[in-house]
């Protein structure tokens, strides 16, 4: 039976979407299944692996990443074609997305005072560390890679002067006092007019050479399944990714919050809107150098 590993973010909208055909993980031992796949998914086998996306960019750009991952629309243009997302179960900002915070008594003249700055990022290949260089390119950051969920405590014990946030710390870095300079995401909306594409479930484009013939739309196919079961039974999707999302949000309210952010209209079908927009992305961060030029990106339908 082929194993296809799916490495995704271990985070709520990730969960949400994946369950269907993972089944159900046990947060603190995440290799622990509680229930099965409810998708009948032949003799293909998916298991998940949920872990950090800087880590996943590392490993998909090196050439070395799992079958199915959530990398960054950033960390897909260094891929060399190995990898192409789909048209689906990727994530989007429109109007909103990363934050750069920082300190209050940094952040009472707002930009000013954190030019050349040392800024934490949670990998500098992601979309979020990207979209800092795109929309303030004469900033002159010094950007220092942190895992995703230390950027705020590395901010607040002096390491660095500003950070951007990503994931849940969104909604939960104000109650540890500190202050968002800039929303990113609004900022690249204002910029183009478009969505900010942050996270992109991509696939290796191989799988017919390591698993057999129409593997590769086989996976396609199920992934695609996955997300319109775990529509379909949001209730339970929503419980279930609460699980992973409660040690890092105070109330349920807020992890609901989240999963309208990032699991949106542009999750189910990125459209010609989220193609244009990561087309956008990658020619502006090329243009100023922060990216390989690429031909346009292709993505992969069910």
């Amino acid at each position: 039976m082929p194993v296809i590993t799916l490495a995704h973010s271990a985070d709520a909208d990730d969960v949400y979407m994946w369950w269907p055909i993972t089944g159900k993980l046990r947060p603190e031992q995440p290799y622990d299944v509680l229930e099965p796949p409810v998708i009948d998914t032949g003799d293909l086998r998916f298991v998940a692996r949920p872990g950090d996306i800087a880590q996943f960019n590392r490993e998909a750009i090196a050439g070395a990443g799992p079958e199915v991952v959530a990398i960054s629309f950033a960390a897909l243009a260094q891929c060399g074609g190995r990898y192409r997302a789909t048209t689906f179960g990727s994530s989007f900002g429109d109007g909103y997305g990363p934050s750069l915070i920082t300190r209050p008594e940094l952040a009472s003249r707002g930009i000013k005072p954190l030019l050349g700055a040392r800024v934490a990022v949670p990998g500098v290949a992601t979309s979020a560390a990207i979209t800092l260089r795109l929309v303030l390119p004469w900033a002159g950051f010094e950007l220092v890679e942190v895992p995703f969920d230390q950027v705020s405590a590395r901010l607040r014990g002096g390491e660095v002067d500003a950070g951007v946030i990503i994931h849940e710390e969104k909604l939960t870095f104000a109650a540890t006092g500190l202050v968002e300079v800039l929303d990113l995401g609004l900022a690249w909306k204002v910029l183009t007019g478009l969505p900010l594409p942050l996270g992109a479930n991509a696939v290796r484009m191989d799988l017919d050479e390591l698993h057999g013939p129409g593997t590769l739309g086989r996976v396609v196919g199920l992934l695609h399944q996955s997300l319109l079961h775990a529509r379909k039974e949001h209730a339970q999707s929503a419980e279930y990714a609460w699980t992973w999302a409660r040690k890092k949000l105070a109330m349920r309210s807020q992890g609901d919050a989240y999963l309208g952010m990032y699991v949106s209209a542009l999750t189910d079908d990125c459209g010609q809107a989220g193609l244009h927009a990561i087309h956008a992305f990658h020619k502006r961060a090329a243009g100023i150098g922060v990216l390989p030029e690429i031909t346009p990106v292709e993505l992969l339908t069910p």
